[in-house]
């Protein structure tokens, strides 16, 4: 965790600027970012059309969230967490706006402006535009910010007129769409064609990772659907630059697909990684590396999906190349839930697994369609098998 301690001190000062920002650009409370910002903690839009980008915040706040998911840390979650999400939250909820009259999602809210990063799309008269209003991407976001603060709210407790504000947003929020003439996962409020379908970009899968918003066992149709997507960009040659490239890694981690997750490893290994480990955009971006490292932890150890009874559920080799990797060993992942595994598999199926507990902890273990639910005191380890694990 102390790793992310200076990203958390980022994000304390942003929630300065950014409220600056969130005044005199939009006049909203709470605070935003755009897509950039550098060592002063510039939160306004800046480096060209794309800068219109004011999730920044929203996704920021997330991983306040998450370090509680993993921690269970309340101190921070109430001194560091809440504070940010909840004015991150407090910018979207005056930000969003509802759909114009006449539009098929009338009355929806939806962010405006808004864009797809990077991306374009044609409209009906055959020109082409960067803003529309409810790009995906920002409503996943928001999606996730939302759903993460009503959790919060349930542990620390108060700010009823809040929490209020929050269900009526989500429930009035404009949902993610399936295309009905392509059976993908649609990018824009509208089913718009691409100029550039095989575009570096992918972040209408932002549900697919790194939220949690679309798993195959809780929105199959959006996870065929986000497949759809995923297949159709790479067909047309995307993921051509190291960040994207670790970005698809960790797509086919969470599709469950071994094989593709590891064929586009070894395409940002050997197309994308120069000799002394650099992701070469170029000439360098730390995101690959980062990317790439996660993407192989996800094939191995999954944790962002919840049981029936909403605690964490974790898959051991959920997208295992058994080909290529047939028998090895991972140890020191930690999970959502305070958990601690190690793993280890020979010819290609689970061995054994041990779980250490870093606080009292609830989970369901999971291989294949097998699974076990634990309860462990704090400290206490437990080491299973196959055969201690029931059909699921």
């Amino acid at each position: 965790s102390e790793c992310a301690e200076p990203l958390f001190d980022l994000i304390d000062d942003l929630r300065i600027t950014g409220a600056k920002t969130a005044r005199d650009h939009y006049d909203c409370r709470g605070w935003v970012l755009h897509h950039n910002t550098d060592l002063w903690r510039g939160a306004a839009p800046v480096d060209g059309v794309w800068g219109v980008w004011p999730m920044g915040s929203a996704w920021l706040a997330l991983h306040a969230w998450e370090r509680w998911l993993f921690s269970g840390d309340r101190r921070f979650l109430a001194r560091r967490g809440w504070p940010a999400m909840k004015e991150a939250a407090e910018f979207v909820l005056d930000f969003l706006t509802e759909a114009p009259a006449g539009h098929p999602l009338a009355g929806r809210l939806v962010t405006n402006p808004s864009h797809s990063p990077e991306n374009s799309f044609r409209r009906a008269d055959g020109s082409v535009s960067m803003f529309t209003i409810g790009a995906t991407m920002d409503l996943m976001i928001i999606r996730a910010l939302l759903e993460a603060c009503t959790e919060a709210l349930d542990i620390l407790g108060g700010e009823a007129d809040f929490r209020s504000r929050i269900q009526d947003a989500l429930a009035r929020l404009a949902p993610l769409q399936i295309s009905p003439r392509t059976g993908r996962l649609q990018e824009w409020i509208e089913d718009f064609e691409e100029p550039e379908p095989g575009h570096r970009h992918m972040s209408h899968l932002f549900g697919l990772h790194p939220a949690a918003l679309i798993t195959e066992s809780g929105t199959p149709a959006l996870f065929s659907a986000a497949r759809k997507s995923l297949d159709h960009r790479l067909a047309h040659g995307g993921g051509g630059t190291g960040w994207s490239r670790a970005w698809v890694v960790n797509f086919f981690a969470r599709l469950m697909d071994g094989e593709m997750a590891e064929h586009h490893l070894g395409a940002l290994l050997g197309k994308s990684t120069q000799p002394n480990l650099f992701d070469s955009h170029p000439p360098f971006q730390i995101d690959g590396n980062f990317g790439g490292a996660a993407g192989i932890v996800e094939m191995l150890v999954q944790s962002h999906e919840r049981d029936d009874q909403g605690d964490p559920l974790i898959r051991l080799l959920p997208a295992l190349p058994a080909r290529s990797c047939p028998s090895g060993r991972i140890r020191g992942v930690r999970t959502r839930g305070g958990l601690q595994v190690e793993v280890h598999w020979e010819e290609g199926r689970l061995s054994k697994c041990r779980v250490t507990a870093e606080r009292d902890a609830k989970a369901t273990i999971a291989w294949r369609n097998l699974a076990a639910r634990l309860t462990l005191p704090r400290g206490a380890s437990r080491e299973l098998g196959p055969a201690d694990l029931d059909p699921a």
